[in-house]
């Protein structure tokens, strides 16, 4: 009988991402793109001084949501810590700038309701994150 070892020590340690969390990472890789894009667009002569801020504000957020994301694919935590941060940035800086009402709009609030839903999704996989 031959048995399937590990060739190398490193092998037998290296965590295995579920199917779930890699679809997971690539939604939430296009999610934030598009915030991104769209904080990016909004950052202009044009805007008046709160859409300004609150651009400056997503855009942080969802740039680390997508540091987080990509440390969430190698399965580390601190990748959801960091995509937690992002989506903290972006929810309170729009309560902070426009009030609770901005986010109860659907059309204004869907970055922070997209970004709960991943946040939710990721904190039930978080056990599968060293």
């Amino acid at each position: 009988m031959v048995q399937n070892l590990p060739q190398n020590k490193n092998e037998s340690d290296k965590r295995v991402r579920p199917l779930f969390l890699t679809v997971l990472c690539i939604i939430s890789y296009l999610s934030s793109a598009l915030i991104l894009w769209n904080s990016i667009g909004n950052m202009g002569e044009n805007a008046d001084d709160e859409s300004s801020q609150n651009a400056l504000i997503s855009t942080i957020g969802a740039v680390l949501t997508i540091i987080g994301t990509v440390l969430m694919w190698n399965t580390r935590v601190f990748g959801f810590w960091l995509f937690f941060a992002g989506t903290a940035a972006i929810i309170a800086g729009a309560i902070v700038l426009f009030g609770i009402e901005y986010l109860k709009n659907p059309e204004t609030g869907y970055s922070a309701y997209l970004s709960t839903v991943l946040l939710v999704l990721f904190a039930v996989h978080y056990k599968y994150m060293d």
